[in-house]
Formats: C-alpha cells, sequence, structure tokens
C-alpha cells in the first residue's frame, strides 16, 4: 500500500514546484477562495520535503528519488507485447498454478469452442457436491458481454478478468488471478482481442456456435 500512496509524491511534487515556481500564486491569501488552513494552501506554500511527507511519511527522500528515477528508465510496454504475453499464458496448462492438465485453449482454441459441454464441480455449504455440465462458448464476441451476472445462480456481477479467474479455477482447477498484475491484464487483452471491431453488449448471452447442449447450463 506504501508504494501505491508514495506515487502522489510525484504528482504532487509537480503540483507544488508549478504553484510556487510560476508567480501567480505563492501565497495562501493571494489564492482566492483558498482559505489557511485548507489542504489547497498547504500545498501551495510546501517545499518539496513537505510534499514527500505528505504523500507518504513511511519512504525517505532517497526512495522517493528512486522510484521516481525508475518510473522515468522504465521500457516501454506495447500491445503486441502483452498480446504475445497473454497468449502464452492462455495456452498454459499451469496457469493459476493449475492441475487440471488443461489451458485456456484446451476449450478455446483459436478463441472459438470445440463444441459440447465442460463439467466443473461446486462444493455447496453442508458438503453437497454440485458438478454442473456447462456449455462451451465461443470467445469470439464474448469480451463485449462484460460486465454481467455470472456464478451460481447468476449471483454476482462480473468483468471479463472476473470471468477468466472464474474459469481458471472452475476448469484449470488454478487460482484466481489479481486482476491488477500484469498476467491477469495481458490473458485479458489476449480473450478481448477475439472480439475486436465488436459492439459492446453488457449482460448479453454467451454465444454457442453450434446451439444448446442438452443437459447443459
Amino acid at each position: 500500500m506504501k508504494k501505491y500512496i508514495s506515487l502522489l509524491a510525484i504528482p504532487l511534487f509537480a503540483f507544488a514546484s508549478c504553484a510556487g515556481g510560476g508567480g501567480a500564486i505563492t501565497t495562501a491569501s493571494s489564492a482566492s477562495g483558498i482559505g489557511a488552513d485548507s489542504m489547497e494552501a498547504k500545498l501551495v506554500m510546501a517545499n518539496a520535503t513537505d510534499i514527500r511527507i505528505m504523500a507518504d511519511p513511511y519512504l525517505s527522500d532517497d526512495e522517493v528519488a528512486s522510484m521516481r528515477e525508475r518510473m522515468m528508465n522504465m521500457p516501454p510496454d506495447t500491445m503486441e507485447a502483452s498480446l504475445e504475453r497473454g497468449k502464452k499464458l492462455y495456452h498454459d496448462p499451469t496457469l493459476g498454478n493449475g492441475n487440471a492438465g488443461q489451458s485456456c485453449a484446451s476449450c478455446h482454441e483459436g478463441g472459438g469452442s470445440i463444441g459440447g459441454a465442460a463439467t466443473t464441480e461446486v462444493i455447496k455449504p453442508g458438503g453437497f457436491v454440485f458438478r454442473p455440465k456447462l456449455a462451451i462458448p465461443t470467445l469470439k464476441g464474448a469480451a463485449v458481454s462484460f460486465p454481467k451476472p455470472r456464478g451460481p445462480r447468476r449471483g454476482f456481477m462480473v468483468n471479463l478478468a472476473g470471468m477468466n479467474s472464474m474459469c481458471i479455477a472452475a476448469f484449470n482447477k488454478g487460482q484466481w488471478l489479481d486482476a491488477n498484475t500484469q498476467p491477469a491484464v495481458d490473458l485479458q487483452n489476449y480473450i478481448a482481442a477475439f472480439s475486436k471491431g465488436k459492439k459492446w453488449r453488457p449482460g448479453a448471452k454467451k454465444i454457442l456456435p453450434s446451439g444448446p447442449v442438452a443437459g447443459a447450463m
């Protein structure tokens, strides 16, 4: 958490530099409508060290400088690189530490559907085991249908990243991906590419190229 909060130091420092160096507003009293005890006034009057302390008192000046240098020298990422990383994850049977021996591509090769249905296992309160059959949809055009309600009895709303993790847990026997991590973003990017050019239709039903599957949800 400290790392994220500390990132405030950079824009706040820039704000203070512009406010203090431009000459237009150098005191709290010269800014119409800004009270002497307001945050705006404190930012106007603060020096660089004060800004750093206000942003995150747990990081030293050297740590803030080091973080800023890393950010400024970070090599640029590209959509192409993200798609390539996502493709590898899509074909990785160990994604999310999965142990079912299958990957996303096992059911959705090329973003399509192998047809039929897949069975998963849901353990309900009391130890009752429910093994529903779920018709396998195509992923071509699927990304634009999110967010929409999913889960048992359509009990909660999920976005594409959440749906990816639900599938990893249910069918690959893996763990949910943290939606804020690079792998989760890259996988979402790759799957979303199967819907390129499609109109956003949140809440739309899944697409079954071969039609409904008997006995499957």
